[in-house]
């Protein structure tokens, strides 16, 4: 009884939650007061494993590289925090998937933490459902016309050494059902006039979205210049709307 009540007013505690999520409320140590002051109710905070020691660091919201330290997540929940973060690594899920954290309470030179520890369970749950989501809202986009009003400018990692002329070089958009299955990457690719491929897009999703919904919207595509970048090729591109005359 007295264990708990000590547990109570140190606002420390193990929930459970759903499946087999752990939920985790507790006062940091080690508070650095100047983040403390910039901190709101709601925000969420970063977790980071030390590789020196056991610490499981916490850092306020936009803290980069080294920045923004808070404090340090008590001993007594540290190795649950950082088991659960060795075991996530080993998947290729997004570190979005691994946890929440967020501050819940804000006093005098402390503040409450209140982490989340999402299951298996709950990680394959919410990557479904944000798929699903993503899916969506692919395929709203496609359903609506677009004009690309201002060019745009696409990295492609090169494939060949030797580059063909520019007029015979093309863009090759997929078919939107390889969009729709893969929402997250929109791959580009360049070709030459006899199919071989000579890049392929690297990341710049939204960018490239642009692009592709232009073509599906009956936009010509030409490219209007290109730089070589050591292995990858700027590519400038502009859309021309196909105007149908009426008959």
């Amino acid at each position: 009884m007295l264990g708990r009540l000590w547990q109570f007013l140190f606002s420390e505690k193990i929930e459970s939650q759903k499946a087999s999520d752990h939920i985790l409320t507790f006062v940091p140590t080690k508070i650095s007061h100047r983040q403390l002051v910039r901190l709101s109710v709601g925000d969420y905070v970063n977790l980071w494993r030390s590789d020196k020691n056991a610490d499981v660091v916490i850092f306020s919201p936009g803290g980069v590289g080294g920045s923004g330290y808070l404090g340090i997540v008590p001993p007594r929940y540290s190795a649950r925090i950082r088991r659960h973060l060795d075991e996530c690594h080993q998947t290729d899920l997004s570190s979005y998937y691994y946890y929440d954290a967020e501050v819940t309470e804000i006093s005098a030179g402390r503040c409450v933490i209140r982490v989340v520890l999402y299951s298996k369970e709950t990680r394959e749950r919410m990557v479904q459902e944000d798929l699903v989501n993503a899916r969506a809202k692919t395929a709203a986009a496609f359903e609506k016309k677009y004009t690309l009003r201002k060019p745009v400018k696409l990295r492609f990692d090169l494939l060949q050494t030797n580059l063909p002329a520019s007029n015979e070089v093309r863009l090759k958009i997929f078919d939107k059902e390889v969009y729709l299955n893969d929402p997250y990457n929109c791959p580009i690719e360049l070709v030459s006039t006899d199919g071989i491929v000579i890049g392929r897009t690297i990341s710049q999703k939204s960018e490239c979205f642009r692009v592709i919904r232009a073509h599906y919207s009956g936009h010509v595509l030409n490219i209007t210049s290109h730089r070589r970048i050591a292995n990858q090729l700027l590519v400038e591109i502009e859309g021309k709307k196909i105007e149908f005359s009426k008959q």
